[in-house]
């Protein structure tokens, strides 16, 4: 009658193995902790999920999570003793940590399960012409999109010199301490702009029941979630790859080193892209984004790349062998992530 609830007990060890990506027979030794774990059931379950191993029972499953939190409140607060020397507890971050980024994405910056102390930078750029402030919004979650993750604070980053679009460099940083408070920090490059939040453990945090429940419901919808973030993805690289060849198109090198009706036809294949991209907000694949992007391709990549190598062959020889203008990258580099 109560078999269902006895098999329930053991999700929580099928999921800790998961994070640690062990298997059953990797394990050396099996502590009961709990009261519960007094069940003859119990213990028969977790010995043969454990493939029938002899299970640790010399600790007292009622004292053992008092015994550690003392230890570990010894450690936090400076004591010395034979017995603590050498031992290390350490916490961890219940959930992945992040900022939304173009397209209502969540980009993680510290994951789940990241032991505490942790500190974590990345950089991203701008995501509009002439913006002279950011949004960064802070979240918690498993899901690749904010909407589905929570919201833990928001702060603005202003005096950021006007630029076009991804030439700003914006740094943002996680600093979690022992305690779990959350620092963000981003700081804009060129002139040092800095903006903060403090965001602690005990407000607006979830609780046990509610991470349980978010981290069950990224297992579940594990496929589904993985095709919105390439869809997300997709769109953002088209997205960008547009405004990357527009760029290169008001490049005075490109303008005078390539004829006009050959800029005209990559100019009228971005035009097409982006007209198609304001036609299509939702419901469409990934692959279809990345066809309109090959599409460009298909038409720009011959004629850059003559232009590149015709510049390269006309330039004087560099003995350092060190790269010249014109072996500028102006696709398929890696850039920093858009923040709205």
């Amino acid at each position: 009658m109560c078999r269902d609830q006895f098999e329930r007990c053991l999700d929580p060890v099928r999921k800790v193995l998961s994070d640690a990506g062990m298997k059953p027979q990797e394990i050396d030794d099996v502590v009961l902790v709990g009261g519960s774990t007094r069940i003859p059931k119990v213990q028969q379950l977790v010995s043969a999920f454990f493939n029938n191993k002899e299970l640790n029972r010399s600790i007292n499953p009622d004292e053992a999570v008092a015994y550690g939190a003392a230890v570990q409140a010894h450690i936090l607060a400076g004591g010395r003793s034979e017995k603590t020397d050498g031992l290390l507890l350490l916490d961890v971050t219940p959930l992945s940590l992040g900022v939304e980024t173009a397209g209502g994405v969540m980009s993680v910056l510290i994951a789940r399960n990241t032991p505490m102390p942790i500190s974590k930078s990345q950089t991203f750029s701008n995501n509009a012409d002439g913006q002279t402030s950011v949004e960064i919004k802070v979240f918690q979650g498993e899901r690749p999109l904010v909407s589905q993750c929570e919201c833990l604070g928001t702060f603005t980053l202003t005096d950021i010199p006007p630029m076009a679009r991804g030439k700003v460099r914006i740094t943002v940083s996680f600093d979690v301490n022992t305690d779990g408070i959350l620092v963000v920090s981003a700081v804009e490059e060129s002139r040092g702009q800095k903006s903060a939040i403090t965001i602690q453990n005990d407000k607006g945090r979830l609780t046990k029941e509610q991470i349980e429940k978010m981290v069950l419901e990224s297992e579940k919808f594990a496929e589904e979630d993985k095709k919105n973030a390439a869809r997300v993805e997709a769109r953002n690289t088209l997205e960008n790859y547009t405004f990357s060849m527009r760029a290169t198109l008001d490049d005075p090198d490109v303008q005078n080193g390539v004829e006009a009706d050959e800029r005209a036809k990559i100019q009228q294949a971005v035009s097409v892209a982006s007209t198609w991209l304001d036609d299509h907000q939702d419901g469409t694949e990934a692959e279809e984004y990345m066809q309109k992007l090959k599409d460009i391709e298909a038409i720009a990549h011959p004629i850059l790349s003559e232009f590149y190598k015709k510049r390269v062959m006309e330039a004087p020889h560099n003995p350092t062998g060190g790269a010249g203008e014109g072996n500028e990258a102006h696709d398929g580099a890696p850039q920093p992530e858009d923040v709205d």
